[in-house]
């Protein structure tokens, strides 16, 4: 590690970067207008220490937590996103830039490996994509609470940011990133800290809504805009963008992703991550595990519930398959006394309301609440 990378991470953090200076093993700069005095100690070959105000650490926790403060954003996270339970994990195929598949997988495990490893050579981009409704914000809801949380307990070194663009007018990354900032409330902590941290390999970020960003701005500023970001990030780190899989069938999601590769002076690994459809194990659980917000029902005989929709309606209708019609209809379902399965037979075979409901319901909440 040189001086001017040193003098990079602080500057990130530092009231300005001007008011950095290295002498020696000696760094002085100034944040939130106190200034600060640290040594640099070679302890071992190739282990930096700096000495804080008489205290000595590792400088890679200083950097997370003197400078990044990751401990008080994991904190953050935990009591202001919420999480989503019940979660049913969902399989998902990883492809990389060479188009092989990999075999399927928890796509939980697949993403939370992804934060784990590092490379100092290249930087990780992983294009998250799947229907609408098929679980590609709740994957990421949860990942960011698991990291936050074995952050926490001293289990993971690395926590992912997830920096929802949906529905929002955002043109550029450092809004979206500013904006969760300030929600999280967390003080001394700004884009040019974020690039740093992710660079370090402690921070991850996942930016949910990708698609919008091309919908809003066009499909090559959006991608202009990724690519500049990934210039910033000089070849480390990890990147995910979570994209509805339609808009990478339509905007040549094939040619950008060649060009984001070939980014001059900038290593990027480029995969896809697709999430693949619910089948009767994911369905079934999720109605075994669903308790009903308002009043704690839950649903009796998940298992002959579903084969009674699956006899009406198919085993490949949508409302089976993903995640957020399931939930809707789950909703439903407990909401109502008496057994699901008795509510649904009353339906009859021609007259299933609860189709036309939960479809309802899905387009009111992508109009809504991501458009």
């Amino acid at each position: 590690m040189n001086t001017e990378n040193i003098r990079a991470d602080i500057a990130a953090f530092a009231d300005s970067e001007e008011s950095v200076l290295i002498d020696k093993s000696f760094v002085v700069f100034q944040r939130e207008r106190q200034e600060y005095t640290c040594r640099l100690v070679e302890s071992v070959p190739g282990q930096l220490d700096i000495e804080v105000n008489g205290t000595r650490m590792p400088y890679y926790r200083f950097l997370a937590e003197e400078l990044g403060r990751l401990s008080v954003l994991a904190e953050s996270i935990r009591q202001k996103r919420k999480d989503v339970v019940p979660y049913i994990d969902t399989q998902a195929l990883l492809t990389d830039s060479s188009g092989r598949d990999s075999a399927p997988g928890s796509a939980l495990g697949i993403l939370e490996r992804k934060c784990a490893e590092r490379s100092p050579m290249e930087t990780a981009l992983v294009f998250l994509t799947a229907e609408a409704g098929e679980g590609k914000t709740a994957l990421l809801r949860r990942l960011t609470q698991r990291r936050a949380t074995e952050y926490g307990q001293g289990k993971a070194n690395s926590l992912l940011l997830h920096i929802d663009t949906q529905g929002r007018s955002f043109v550029r990354l450092e809004e979206a990133v500013a904006r969760e900032l300030g929600q999280l409330r967390i003080s001394g902590l700004f884009y040019s800290g974020v690039v740093r941290l992710i660079r370090r390999g402690l921070l991850a970020i996942a930016i949910d809504g990708f698609d919008e960003l091309l919908a809003e701005v066009g499909s090559g500023e959006a991608y202009s805009g990724l690519g500049a970001f990934l210039r910033q990030l000089g070849g480390s780190g990890i990147v995910i963008a979570a994209a509805r899989s339609a808009y990478f069938q339509t905007e040549n999601y094939a040619a950008q992703t060649r060009l984001l590769s070939e980014l001059p002076d900038v290593q990027v690994s480029v995969e896809q991550m697709r999430l693949k459809k619910w089948e009767r194990e994911q369905t079934v659980a999720f109605f075994s595990r669903y308790r009903n917000e308002a009043t704690g029902n839950r649903i009796l005989d998940p298992e002959a519930l579903y084969d009674e929709l699956a006899r009406l309606v198919g085993e490949t209708h949508v409302i089976l398959q993903r995640p957020f019609l399931v939930y809707t209809m789950a909703r439903m379902l407990a909401s109502t006394p008496g057994s699901a399965q008795e509510i649904v037979r009353g339906m009859g075979d021609s007259g299933l309301q609860i189709v036309p409901f939960v479809i309802k319901s899905f387009l009111k909440r992508e109009v809504e609440e991501k458009w």
